[in-house]
C-alpha cells in the first residue's frame, strides 16, 4: 500500500472521529462542560479533542497539505497569447491583422509522478504530526490530571490530620496549664498545627494553578463545572526494556516521520535529476489575414502553425549543484533519523528508571514504612489514653505517619505520570490491562 492509499485509509478514520467530536464547537470558542459530580480522565480527553486549539491547528495543517497532491501531479497552466498588429504585415495573400497563440509546457517524463509521490509523503508526514499532536495533548492532560488528583488527596489527608492536631494542641494547652506538660511539648503541638495549616494553603493554591493549566489546555470556559477528580487504578508494568524498545521503534510517530523524511529526501534526489533534463513546450498559432488588394490566389487565407520547443540544460555547474544539494539533504535526513532513534533510547531508559524507582517506593511505603508508622502511632495513642501518656511523642508519630502517607501518594502519582510519558514514547496504551 503506497503512502497516498495509507493516508486515505487513515484520513477516513480520523476525520470521522473529528466530525463526531467537533460538531458542536466553533473555532476559537471555549467550550463548557459539566463534570460537577466527578471528573474522569476519559471525559476530559474527549473534551480536549473537541476544543483544543493545538489539535485544531495540526488538523488544519494536515487538511491544507492534502490539497497539495492534486497540485503536484498537474501540468502547468497553458498560455494563451494574443497579438494585434498595429501596423499590418503585408503578405502576398493580404495584410496580417492579428494572431492567436496557445502553448503548453511539459516537464521531463517521470517528473510529475515523482512530485506526486513527494506530495503523498508530505501528507503521510502531516498525518503523523497530527497523531503526534493528539498524543502529546493526552500526555500533558494526564500529567496535569494526576497532579490535581495528588493535590486533592493531599489536601484531604492534611485536613484530617489538622483536625487531630487541633485536638492535640487544645489538650496540650490544658495539660500545660495543669503543669503536667512541659513547654517544649506544647510548642511542638502548636508548631505542627501551624505547619499543617500552611501546607493546606499551599496545596490549595497549587491545585488552583493546575486547574488553570487544565482549563487552558482543554480550552474550557469559566462556566465549566469540575467536581472531584477520580484516581485511576494503579497498573504496575512488568514489561522488559526490550519490549518497550520494540513498541517505540514500531509505533512512535517521531521515528516514522524521520523515516518518511529520509525516503522523501531520496525521492528529491531523483526529482533534482529530472529537473536538470529538458522541458518541452507544444504550441500552436493562428493568424487572421485580410483580403489582398489585388486579386490573387488564396487571397485572405489565414495561416496556422504547430511547433515544439524544449529547454537546453547547458549550465552544467548549476545542474550539478542542484543534485549535490539534494544529496546533502538526504545525508541530513539520515542523521536526523539516527538522532531520533538515539534520543528515544535515552528517554526510554530514563523513564524506565523513574518507573522502577516509583514502584520501589510504593512497595517500601506499603510493606514497611507505613505499617511501622501506623504501629508506632497506635502505641502512642494507647499511651495517650493511659497514665503514661506522652503528647509530644503522639504529635511526632502522627506527623511521621502523615508524611509517609503523602510520600506514598506522591510515589503513586509519579508512577502514573511516568507511565503516561512512557505511553507517549511507545505510542500505545499501557494501562488497558495488566501485563
Amino acid at each position: 500500500m503506497n503512502y497516498f492509499n495509507r493516508y486515505r485509509y487513515g484520513r477516513m478514520k480520523i476525520i470521522l472521529l473529528w466530525l463526531c467530536l467537533s460538531a458542536s464547537v466553533s473555532a476559537g470558542e471555549r467550550q463548557t462542560i459539566d463534570l460537577s459530580k466527578q471528573v474522569t480522565l476519559t471525559e476530559l480527553i474527549k473534551a480536549g479533542l473537541t476544543g483544543s486549539p493545538s489539535i485544531a491547528i495540526k488538523h488544519a495543517e494536515w487538511k491544507a497539505i492534502v490539497e497539495r497532491y492534486p497540485q503536484a501531479k498537474a501540468l502547468q497552466d497553458p498560455i494563451l497569447r494574443y497579438d494585434y498588429f498595429g501596423e499590418s504585415v503585408e503578405t502576398r495573400v493580404g495584410p496580417q491583422v492579428q494572431r492567436l497563440m496557445i502553448s503548453q509546457s511539459f516537464p521531463f517524463p517521470g517528473t510529475l509522478k515523482t512530485k506526486a509521490k513527494l506530495a503523498a509523503t508530505d501528507i503521510a508526514i502531516k498525518q503523523l504530526e497530527y497523531d503526534l499532536a493528539v498524543r502529546e495533548f493526552i500526555v500533558k492532560l494526564k500529567v496535569i490530571y494526576y497532579e490535581i488528583v495528588y493535590l486533592q488527596s493531599a489536601i484531604e489527608i492534611s485536613k484530617q490530620n489538622q483536625q487531630l492536631l487541633s485536638h492535640f494542641a487544645k489538650e496540650a494547652k490544658t495539660e500545660y496549664a495543669k503543669g503536667s506538660l512541659n513547654l517544649n511539648s506544647l510548642l511542638k503541638a502548636e508548631t505542627q498545627a501551624a505547619q499543617i495549616q500552611y501546607d493546606i494553603v499551599l496545596l490549595t493554591e497549587l491545585k488552583t494553578l493546575e486547574l488553570s493549566k487544565l482549563y487552558l489546555l482543554v480550552n474550557l470556559s469559566e462556566k465549566s463545572k469540575l467536581g472531584s477528580f477520580k484516581m485511576d487504578a494503579l497498573r504496575l508494568q512488568k514489561r522488559s526494556y526490550k519490549d518497550y524498545e520494540k513498541l517505540a521503534q514500531n509505533n512512535r510517530q517521531e521515528i516514522k516521520v524521520a523515516t518518511l523524511k529520509l525516503e522523501k529526501a531520496e525521492k528529491k534526489i531523483k526529482l533534482a535529476t529530472l529537473k536538470t533534463r529538458p522541458k518541452f513546450t507544444l504550441f500552436s498559432s493562428y493568424v487572421e489575414t485580410d483580403e489582398a488588394e489585388m486579386p490573387v490566389a488564396d487571397s485572405g487565407k489565414d495561416p496556422w502553425t504547430v511547433g515544439i520547443g524544449f529547454t537546453i540544460p547547458i549550465w552544467y555547474s548549476k545542474n550539478k549543484a542542484v543534485r549535490r544539494e539534494a544529496k546533502y539533504m538526504r545525508q541530513k535526513a539520515a542523521n536526523e533519523k539516527v538522532l531520533v532513534e538515539n534520543k528515544t533510547s535515552l528517554q526510554l531508559k530514563t523513564l524506565l528508571f523513574k518507573l522502577r524507582n516509583s514502584r520501589r517506593l510504593i512497595t517500601l511505603y506499603d510493606k514497611t514504612l507505613i505499617p511501622h508508622a501506623k504501629h508506632a502511632l497506635d502505641i502512642s495513642e494507647n499511651k495517650e489514653k493511659s497514665a503514661k501518656k506522652d503528647l509530644s511523642q503522639l504529635v511526632e508519630t502522627q506527623g511521621i505517619w502523615l508524611n509517609f502517607n503523602l510520600a506514598r501518594l506522591r510515589a503513586v502519582i509519579d508512577y502514573q505520570q511516568t507511565l503516561a510519558k512512557l505511553e507517549s514514547l511507545t505510542a500505545v496504551s499501557l494501562t488497558k490491562e495488566r501485563k
